[in-house]
């Protein structure tokens, strides 16, 4: 809470921008979202495929990401969850 007070960004803004892309990244971004307190969090591990759209959109509004200004923060969660 602190931290995001301070950045102004959550803990999956904070990874996408610290890490590069690649399996680092992708591991440090399940391990979020499945120790998450959140259940729409923890579930978008296992989403369905048809359900993957939605669940972005979800989490983006959720953790109150704009897409326009931070366009790196989408595309990592659309892996998450297709895995």
């Amino acid at each position: 809470f602190v931290v995001r007070k301070f950045t102004g960004r959550c803990e999956l803004q904070r990874i996408c921008y610290n890490n590069k892309h690649g399996a680092r990244r992708t591991l440090k971004i399940e391990s979020s979202l499945r120790h998450s307190k959140n259940e729409l969090l923890q579930s978008a591990l296992s989403v369905h495929p048809d359900q993957v759209e939605k669940t972005i959109d979800d989490i983006m509004a959720l953790k109150k990401i704009n897409p326009d200004t931070n366009p790196q923060s989408e595309p990592p969660y659309h892996i998450v969850t297709l895995h």
